[in-house]
């Protein structure tokens, strides 16, 4: 792939992964190049749809909200009543990723405000969703896998019904892209799908468990390069990727 893509002349790919494939790190999958170890992400920016159809219909969204004055909502660190859930990290990658927009185009909450009631009251109409919490994964059904906040959960279900039309949403949490292995072959179903059902023209989300000052700092660079350097979503995510 990598070979054929250069052939190409390409700058990025879109890769539309079926079944268990879906479940791989494909950018991220290592080949020897001149003595040295190398990988799609190194020379292109990576980018995965569940459908062609799905990312056409995305990719005119996009087109309809540019020049649309950035607003933020972000949620970090929903306070679940447990000492061992509490992500501190979070919280300062929110207030990093704060910092990137105008103060009175941010709707911010932490620890016991970061509630369901507060997300759904402010989701409609903002540019960029973040949320940096903890997620359940599920092979078998990411309608049923939940995003765990300070009052209740939100399953995806539930996401693919929100009023979502955000240029990007950031599921900072573990297991949000992790595929629903009962629809094989069918195309792959996530709880990142779900978002891109609901309306967000883009989302960055994880495949395993991630580590949390880890994320910070990548969700730091990535809003950087998103918002002060006006990169595309998946070449912001590969340069903070890459940075990191």
């Amino acid at each position: 792939l990598g070979e054929h893509l250069k052939e190409l002349g390409a700058e990025g790919v879109t890769l539309i992964a079926s079944g268990p494939v879906g479940v791989s790190p494909l950018h991220a999958a290592p080949w020897t190049e001149n003595g040295s170890m190398v990988c799609l992400l190194d020379h292109f920016q990576v980018r995965s749809a569940p459908s062609a159809s799905l990312q056409a219909v995305c990719l005119k969204r996009a087109r309809n909200v540019e020049g649309l004055e950035p607003s933020l909502l972000a949620l970090g660190n929903p306070d679940l009543e447990d000492p061992k859930w509490n992500l501190p990290g979070a919280e300062d990658e929110v207030r990093g990723i704060e910092s990137q927009f105008s103060p009175e185009r941010c709707k911010v909450a932490l620890r016991n405000e970061a509630t369901a009631d507060f997300f759904l009251r402010n989701v409609s109409g903002v540019t960029h969703l973040h949320l940096a919490c903890h997620a359940s994964g599920s092979l078998f059904d990411y309608g049923a896998a939940p995003l765990h906040l300070a009052d209740r959960s939100i399953s995806g279900d539930e996401l693919e019904r929100l009023p979502i039309s955000a240029r990007v949403s950031v599921l900072s949490a573990c297991q949000t892209a992790q595929l629903d292995m009962a629809n094989l072959p069918d195309e792959v179903s996530s709880m990142s799908t779900a978002l891109l059902v609901a309306g967000s023209c883009a989302v960055v989300a994880t495949q395993w468990p991630v580590g949390d000052e880890a994320a910070a700092l990548l969700m730091d660079r990535f809003y950087e390069e998103l918002i002060e350097n006006g990169a595309e979503v998946g070449e912001a995510l590969r340069r903070a990727q890459l940075w990191l």
